[in-house]
């Protein structure tokens, strides 16, 4: 009994020497626990608010001869990460909204756009039910992401890398989310995403974010 009781004391003076395993914080975010929100706002109605709608769609189209161009903001809650925390790496999804009306709109034209879009951090103040194109907020181009259109327009964007983009967001005093448009706002290009109103829960834009503080 004594020799087994040594190699059990042994087994577990080893086991507790080794190096464990570090699990970096892990934090999922959704934009509907968010103080902003999300919207979409139009240049060709630019006093209009559309904080409400279950689209949030990044838009270059004509419309009764006039171009239209939409961007898009969406806000993150942050505020559970300090500002001197290292963010390892960050990851933003988004969902084609296949619910869309303004998709039935344009559904029997030709999509040929190629142009990819750009997230940049947002600087100045907003909310979802008060901005407008007149009253969008600033936006800076310091460590802005590209990304590459998809060919197919159904497409989901998930697990978009926004790693520098989201430590530029966590470093500053005063967050602001993002916005989303067309790198170069020309027709015809848009890309259809489901907003935090859309019934399915799923679909809301997501941010991934996995941390540590220093």
């Amino acid at each position: 009994m004594k020799k087994i009781g040594v190699l059990v004391f042994v087994a577990v003076f080893f086991t507790a020497c080794l190096p464990q395993e570090v699990v970096e914080p892990k934090l999922v975010l959704k934009a509907s626990q968010s103080n902003r929100g999300d919207a979409v706002f139009s240049l060709i109605v630019p006093d209009n608010n559309y904080g409400q709608l279950e689209d949030i769609h990044v838009y270059t189209w004509t419309q009764d001869g006039q171009i239209n161009t939409n961007r898009v903001l969406i806000d993150f809650y942050f505020n559970n990460i300090s500002t001197s925390a290292i963010v390892d790496s960050a990851f933003l999804s988004l969902y084609f909204n296949y619910s869309s009306s303004y998709d039935r709109v344009v559904n029997n034209e030709e999509i040929n756009g190629a142009e990819d879009m750009i997230i940049q951090k947002v600087t100045s103040d907003w909310h979802e039910n008060t901005v407008t194109w007149n009253k969008q907020p600033k936006t800076t181009e310091t460590n802005q992401v590209t990304v590459t259109k998809k060919n197919s327009e159904t497409a989901n964007y998930e697990n978009i890398d926004v790693t520098n983009l989201v430590q530029d967001i966590i470093n500053s005093e005063k967050r602001y989310g993002i916005m989303i448009r067309h790198k170069n706002e020309v027709p015809y290009n848009v890309v259809f995403f489901a907003s935090k109103e859309h019934p399915d829960k799923n679909l809301h834009p997501k941010l991934t974010i996995y941390w540590r503080e220093e």
